[in-house]
């Protein structure tokens, strides 16, 4: 982690945190104290990091002989006035990653970019794979439009992109700007290490912005909506990156108090570092697998081994029989909440009365499946919670439980019923489930 991180952060993180920022990155109480650093302080860091920045593009620039001829080069260089806001776009140029989302509208970007009082520089570099031939089309068409506008001086293209420009923006800019096409992101860690250094992230809720953005941490384009076509989709999510430019980024960074010190852009950075370093490093990555996966495997494998292998002989009979048996269950009656819209934490309460047949109901784990869902109803997100087996008559097994919803709105809710043994961590792997819909009781297993 400490390799992305910017020597005077770094100094700063070891006052502050001490050593165990650099040992236990992965533990969110270290990063706690972040938020005791004076504003002053930590911007003080932030301006001598976007200073260094400034200087490189500087040199960088002059050294260009493709894009920029001299007028330009001049012009791009005088524009990198000490106090601008500075916005990052570097990455691979594909064409899912929309890197043209901030260029559908020249005219509002030109003045969003170009007014005197509130001066934006656009940092750009990339690269598309030498087959891409869409994504090199992409580049030469924003390319030839920040010339037609004149927008030379405003949104800077580095040439010959590679590791040390890497480095020099997720160190200095102000804003970490990622456009993709959801959800095609995998993830978008140049925004991990930007934030890292205390750089606002501002994405679209993809890749790892879906687990991270919390509306104190950075900046989000759109709301996750679905779109009838790409071309919808990328007219609203542009829209919302120019609102959120207009309306929240850049007058949020030029406002300042008396010592000249944006307080609550400052704010936002100490809530990026808090609540991002510890969570997207592989440090917490490796820990989670270790406790999660790597230790109960091993735990379990010397179950199964122990007294020569009998644990294991019980499983395989266990599972030998069982997808017979799984084809008695039938479901007899049902209690779900029949209005879909769900009010935040208000318990709901289920009820499934289920003829076993040939499986005991301690075999059976039966949960309620429910999140929010689109106009189509189909589910955007899910969660499950357990019922309870409260009676068993013979074959016959009732189950119940309550849930609640993290937030208000329309919710579907289904029921399913999945093979359970204390030796198969996960259920799933079993193969077998019975999904029992909310409009109707009669269902069949299914593989």
């Amino acid at each position: 982690m400490h390799t992305w991180v910017a020597s005077d952060v770094a100094a700063l993180y070891d006052r502050v945190l001490g050593p165990l920022w650099r040992e236990r990155p992965h533990d969110p109480t270290v990063w706690e104290s972040i938020v005791t650093v004076p504003d002053a302080e930590l911007w003080a860091v932030h301006t001598r990091r976007r200073q260094r920045l400034l200087e490189s593009v500087r040199e960088h620039i002059a050294y260009q002989r493709g894009y920029y001829d001299d007028e330009h080069r001049q012009r791009a260089i005088a524009a990198l006035h000490p106090n601008c806001l500075i916005i990052g776009f570097a990455r691979r140029f594909a064409t899912y990653k929309r890197s043209d989302l901030l260029f559908r509208n020249w005219e509002r970007l030109a003045s969003l970019l170009k007014n005197p009082s509130r001066p934006v520089v656009v940092l750009l570099a990339g690269k598309a794979h030498p087959h891409d031939h869409a994504s090199k089309e992409m580049m030469q068409h924003i390319l030839a439009g920040i010339r037609a506008t004149g927008l030379e001086d405003h949104v800077l293209f580095l040439e010959d992109y590679d590791l040390g420009i890497a480095r020099a923006l997720v160190k200095g800019a102000d804003v970490w700007l990622n456009t993709p096409r959801r959800p095609y992101e995998a993830s978008g860690t140049s925004g991990m290490k930007a934030a890292l250094n205390g750089v606002l992230h501002c994405s679209i809720l993809d890749g790892w912005w879906v687990e991270a953005a919390r509306g104190d941490n950075g900046f989000t384009i759109g709301r996750g909506e679905e779109y009838a076509s790409t071309d919808e989709q990328d007219a609203h999510e542009s829209e919302s990156l120019y609102q959120l430019l207009e309306n929240d980024i850049v007058p949020m960074f030029y406002e300042r108090d008396a010592a000249g010190i944006p307080r609550r852009w400052v704010q936002r950075m100490k809530m990026a570092i808090a609540t991002l370093a510890a969570q997207f490093t592989t440090h917490r990555m490796l820990n989670e697998y270790r406790l999660g996966f790597y230790e109960p495997a091993g735990a379990l494998g010397r179950v199964l081994t122990r007294d020569r292998a009998r644990a294991a002989q019980q499983l395989w009979q266990w599972k030998s029989s069982l997808e017979a048996r799984w084809k008695t269950l039938k479901p007899c009656a049902l209690d779900v909440p029949e209005q879909t819209f769900t009010r935040v934490g208000e318990p709901i309460y289920v009820r499934l009365v289920l003829d076993c047949g040939a499986m005991r109901p301690d075999e059976l784990l039966v949960q309620v499946y429910f999140g929010p869902v689109n106009s189509r109803g189909e589910f955007l997100s899910a969660q499950t919670a357990n019922l309870s087996c409260v009676r068993i008559e013979g074959s016959i097994a009732t189950f119940e439980g309550t849930y609640s919803t993290a937030e208000s709105g329309h919710h579907g809710v289904a029921l399913r019923v999945l093979p359970y043994h204390p030796h198969v961590p996960n259920t799933v792997d079993v193969g077998l489930a019975l999904w029992i819909d909310s409009q109707d009781i009669s269902a069949a297993p299914t593989h």
